[in-house]
Formats: C-alpha cells, sequence, structure tokens
C-alpha cells in the first residue's frame, strides 16, 4: 500500500487552493465516471493542478507493478465559506455511497484523519479507478485516476478536467463523456485536446539497413495502415532537389532508398474516404521526432502513427496555439457580428457550441462530445479558431447559451464537400473538417494538414 511520506506532499499543496481563481467548473457530476457528486464541489482546471497530486497519482498507478497504466483524471476540491474541516466526513460519505448507487465498489487502503486512499471498481462496464482524498481546514481534496491494463490501447495520460481553454488533457475513449470549455473574450482560439496524445501502440524492432530508411505506420489501435505514402529529399543541389518516395504494404510496411548520401523526411501520409471525400493526414514520428538527415551509409527506422488529434509541433504550439498545423486534430473557425443590426450578436452573448460525434473517428477509436462556451464582449475580435478535434464527423449545434438556437453558415470554402451540411441552417449542423488535399504527397510529416473551414454565428 502507498506510504504517508508519498501523499503528504500533495495535502501541503493544496492548503493554498483558492477555489474561486482556481477553478472555472463546479459540477454536478465526475468527468471521469458520470458519478453524482457532493454538493460543493470545484473541478480544477489542469494548470491549477500542483505538480504533487500529478505525482502521487502516477505512484498510485505504480503500485500495480507495471500492469497497470493511468488513464483519465479529476481533481476536485471542496473548500471556501462554505466547507467545514468538520464536514468532510460527511462529504467522503455522501461520495462513496453515490459511488456504490452507481455500481462501483468503494475499498479503503491505507487512511489515517488527514488522508484516504481507496479504490473503485465497476464490474458492469469493466472500468476502476484508484485516488485518496486529503483532508486541511481550508479545503477537501479528491484526486482519483483510471487504472487501465498496461497494454490497453485506449491508455491516455494526465486529465485533471474540462474547463480550460487549452492545455486541458482530454481523454477519448468514454463514448457519454462530455468536456466543458470556456474561452475568454480577448482570447482567439481553443485547443480542445490540450497537450494529451493518443496511445502509442507497440512496432516491431527493425535494424538499421544501409542505404534505407524504413519502418512500419500504424493506428492508435495497433492495426497496420495500408497505402500510407513516405517521401525523402536531399538538400538542395544544383537548384534542384533530389527524391525518393515509397508506399506502405498490407503490414503498414515501407523501405525507402535514401538518395545521394543522405536525406530527410519531406511528406508521410495517408490518404483515406472522409465525409463524401478524401482528406490526406500527416503521420506522427512514433519516437516523436524526426532526424534532421538520415545518412544513407548508416541507413535509418522511423515508425508512424495515425493521430485523429494531438500536438504535431509543440515549439510552434507555444509560439502560435492559433495555428491548424500545429495539430493533427481538425480546426474551424467560428466568426461573429456585434451590434444592434440584423442578425448580429448582443454584447456579453454567450455563444455555446456543441460538438458530439457521428460514430468512430479516424482510427476507429471513440469520439467523445465537447460544449464549447464563449462570451463575446465589444472588445473581442469577433472571431476564434477551434483546434486539435479529434478527425471524425460530427454534428454541431450553436445556441445562445441556455437560449435560443443561432444560425450556422458556412462562408469558406465556397462549392466543396467538406464543412457544414447544409451549408447554411439554425441550431445544427453535420460537420467534417476541411484538409487541404485529398494527396497524400501534401502532408508535410509530423505536421496537421487541415485549411480554412469558416462558419458565421448569427442570430435567425
Amino acid at each position: 500500500m502507498l506510504k504517508a511520506k508519498f501523499i503528504f506532499a500533495a495535502a501541503l499543496s493544496i492548503i493554498l487552493f483558492n477555489a474561486a481563481g482556481a477553478a472555472a467548473q463546479s459540477p454536478a457530476d465526475s468527468s471521469l465516471n458520470g458519478v453524482r457528486l457532493p454538493a460543493g464541489a470545484v473541478r480544477l482546471n489542469a494548470e491549477d493542478v500542483p505538480a504533487d497530486v500529478r505525482e502521487t497519482l502516477a505512484k498510485l498507478i505504480a503500485l500495480g507493478n507495471g500492469k497497470l497504466r493511468q488513464g483519465a483524471s479529476e481533481v476536485l476540491v471542496w473548500t471556501g465559506g462554505g466547507y467545514r474541516k468538520s464536514s468532510a466526513p460527511q462529504i467522503v460519505k455522501q461520495f462513496a455511497v453515490g459511488l456504490k448507487q452507481s455500481g462501483w465498489t468503494y475499498e479503503v487502503g491505507e487512511h489515517d484523519p488527514a488522508f484516504t486512499v481507496f479504490n473503485s471498481i465497476n464490474t458492469g462496464v469493466r472500468r476502476g479507478v484508484i485516488g485518496f482524498f486529503a483532508v486541511t481546514d481550508e479545503s477537501l481534496l479528491l484526486a482519483w485516476t483510471e487504472m487501465l491494463p498496461a497494454d490497453a490501447t485506449n491508455a491516455v495520460p494526465w486529465n485533471a478536467g474540462q474547463t480550460s481553454a487549452h492545455n486541458n488533457p482530454k481523454t477519448p475513449t468514454t463514448k457519454n463523456a462530455v468536456d466543458v470549455l470556456r474561452v475568454g473574450a480577448q482570447t482567439d482560439y481553443v485547443n480542445v485536446m490540450g497537450d494529451e496524445m493518443p496511445a502509442i501502440p507497440e512496432f516491431p524492432g527493425l535494424p538499421k539497413k544501409p542505404g534505407y530508411v524504413r519502418g512500419y505506420v500504424k493506428n492508435t489501435l495497433g492495426q497496420p495502415v495500408v497505402g500510407a505514402k513516405l517521401g525523402l529529399k536531399t538538400a538542395r543541389m544544383y537548384d534542384a532537389y533530389l527524391a525518393a518516395s515509397a508506399e506502405t504494404d498490407a503490414r503498414g510496411y515501407y523501405e525507402i532508398k535514401i538518395p545521394m548520401g543522405g536525406g530527410r523526411f519531406d511528406y508521410a501520409g495517408v490518404a483515406l474516404a472522409y465525409g463524401t471525400g478524401r482528406a490526406a493526414l500527416g503521420l506522427h514520428p512514433a519516437d516523436g521526432g524526426l532526424s534532421e538527415s538520415y545518412p544513407a551509409a548508416t541507413g535509418g527506422v522511423e515508425n508512424f502513427v495515425l493521430l485523429p488529434y494531438g500536438i504535431a509541433n509543440a515549439e510552434d504550439v507555444k509560439n502560435t496555439p492559433r495555428y491548424r498545423s500545429n495539430y493533427y486534430g481538425g480546426s474551424f473557425l467560428i466568426r461573429y457580428f456585434i451590434g444592434g443590426f440584423s442578425g448580429m450578436l448582443s454584447a456579453g452573448t454567450e455563444i455555446e457550441i456543441t460538438l458530439t460525434p457521428e460514430g468512430t473517428l479516424v482510427d476507429g477509436s471513440a469520439g467523445r462530445s465537447f460544449v464549447i462556451r464563449k462570451t463575446v464582449e465589444d472588445s473581442s475580435l469577433g472571431e476564434f479558431v477551434i483546434n486539435n478535434v479529434p478527425v471524425g464527423r460530427y454534428r454541431v449545434e450553436v445556441k445562445q447559451a441556455g437560449g435560443a438556437p443561432l444560425k450556422l453558415t458556412q462562408k469558406s470554402p465556397t462549392g466543396s464537400v467538406f464543412g457544414i451540411e447544409p451549408k447554411e441552417a439554425t441550431g445544427g449542423a453535420s460537420l467534417v473538417f476541411h484538409p487541404l488535399s485529398g494527396d497524400a504527397k501534401t502532408a508535410v510529416a509530423a505536421r496537421g494538414n487541415w485549411t480554412d473551414l469558416e462558419i458565421i454565428v448569427q442570430r435567425p
């Protein structure tokens, strides 16, 4: 069982929590398993969770001796004027009762007045979680995380709740889960999947083969991706490039002869049927990056993964988080106008955009829903980009929060099979993202491959 010294550091840090400033949502239900929460819970944004809490959850998972992987996580806090330390045991009891009423067990491990380590299993859905309560005079904190088999293909890293406009990891594996995100008045983008990356599958070991770059291409489920196109080119010589390419076979295997002593990846993509057209998606290097050059003398091995979402270039995301090609996930732009004329929105209107998957994602995995909210002000920019949406088909619905539906009109591209259908609708429409092209050779290695999709939102 986890030693108390591992969780003391986590408890010390929660004394400083200020729920009013640290969180953006007071949920009725858990985002982890949908269980009803005791009143007063506030879910913390990922950036507000101390590293000690994250590390403690990781150490709990480590108790599985390599048999477990960490899935989605959630951190909740009860604090403020309505909280009393004497009420903490009753909150914990209500939480345990809620679990049991929803078909989950509640088993206590290590326990003392300040700390309770527990696990919870639901045999009906074959899911398990592990976590802890930490009690101080100022607050009660609950941190818990999914326990997944070590070989699970749907394992995901940290997920601390879904309320920040960006850099909040998410899990795409719970079909009925809904992520709620808010976009600030002066913020012009939202990255719905934050810095989470899908699980990378295992690849067969391959030795280097002099004169060649070779490897495999798989999806996140570990299945081979057939027909992916990969190309190398040399440095510029005499106003020209030397290039070589290959296509993956039924095993997802490719092999490219390196031109002129050395080369680097020019493109790596796969064209898939998407909506009623074809979309070329960029491939992600399984080891996280590409070499500057692959020398012919030694050869090289580079495996790739088809990702439905994720960050393609972490450094560029820091500098230009609004730019769609920094993400593998889909992208679209919402534009609106503020004023008193027909169709314009009034300052202070809160737009609510709901994205609900229609079927599975492009890699065959399950999607999840998103609710994105933004209050428009006279000083706001009149537009914002929704980035890194797991690639699939969605039902998009737009309304004033808690109120009337709004009108959607696709401004660009025109005459395209991509975007919303119908191209003008009130309340909702079907949505597919707009790829740069349907040619895999346009997909730059380790980059997203999306282009403009602009939707105007206005009053009917």
